[in-house]
């Protein structure tokens, strides 16, 4: 088992384009007791399960993820993670989590189901970051609970934890969308 610590305080980092954003530090606690940056890290091989703890302030949370999200974890630290994989992004990361055909369509509504942002989110829950003029999305993350999102920052890009506030600010987004997969027959 592999374990991802949060830490408390906020890093900037820049994605291949280099767009800057901030989010927490991802600590990898390997099974022999190794502790790197998860940027760090080399290549994951034959990962199956990952627990993610978060510390906020003085309060630290052992994070209760989806079966879902958490295998979309294990599955982009096993096939994406350090190899800038210029095919895989937030949105594919959000519909890999909730076995959405991966395609490339950018109209929202023909996939999901989408609605303003409800404050009291459900971990799994997806969250779509929105320009009102346009409504072209620019980011797609994962609520983990405690305050936190999961996603993955930039095309090619690796996995981040972030909160809303940041992603908000970090994408110049003025609108939140909550979304459920859509039955597609």
């Amino acid at each position: 088992m592999l374990i991802l610590k949060t830490g408390s305080v906020k890093q900037t980092i820049s994605d291949l384009d280099g767009k800057k954003f901030n989010v927490y530090q991802v600590i990898v606690c390997d099974e022999k007791g190794r502790n790197q940056e998860l940027q760090d890290y080399g290549n994951f091989v034959n990962l199956r399960k990952v627990e993610i703890i978060a510390h906020r302030g003085r309060s630290v949370k052992k994070l209760n993820i989806d079966l879902n999200t958490h295998q979309s974890i294990v599955d982009f630290l096993n096939y994406y993670h350090a190899k800038q994989d210029l095919s895989f992004d937030c949105y594919s990361f959000v519909n890999m989590a909730h076995e959405v055909k991966q395609h490339h369509k950018m109209i929202l509504e023909d996939f999901w189901d989408i609605k303003l942002y409800q404050k009291r989110l459900k971990i799994g829950d997806v969250v779509f970051l929105v320009n009102k003029k346009s409504n072209y999305f620019y980011h797609a993350a994962i609520y983990i609970g405690f305050g936190l999102y999961v996603s993955v920052y930039g095309v090619g890009g690796d996995m981040e934890i972030s909160t809303l506030k940041d992603m908000k600010k970090d994408f110049g987004a003025e609108l939140v969308l909550t979304a459920t997969p859509k039955k597609i027959r």
